[in-house]
């Protein structure tokens, strides 16, 4: 049941993305992505297949790029990650 949930959490993460880079539906884009891995383990041998999303997750390092390159104030972040912030106002 996880595996089920992880999965449909990637493909929509998947669509999301797409969305941000071209607009359209994400929902859309997640049952194209779901529909092109279903075909895919079809129609291609295990041995490519399995190569294909182990390396499509070296995209994952992205996030360690942007950590890297990007001036974080550290401080600040840890500080509102670790005290909440409570505000009663309308917005």
């Amino acid at each position: 049941m996880a595996n089920v949930i992880n999965l449909g959490a990637d493909l929509g993460a998947m669509g999301s993305a797409l969305t941000l880079l071209l607009g359209g539906s994400s929902r859309l884009y997640a049952v194209g992505f779901g529909m092109a891995y279903v075909l895919a383990e079809i129609v291609l041998s295990y041995a490519f297949y399995a190569g294909f999303p182990k390396w499509l997750t070296v995209s994952l390092f992205a996030y360690v790029a942007v950590v890297l390159t990007v001036h974080v104030p550290w401080r600040a972040a840890w500080l509102a990650t670790l005290v909440p912030h409570l505000s009663f106002g309308a917005g």
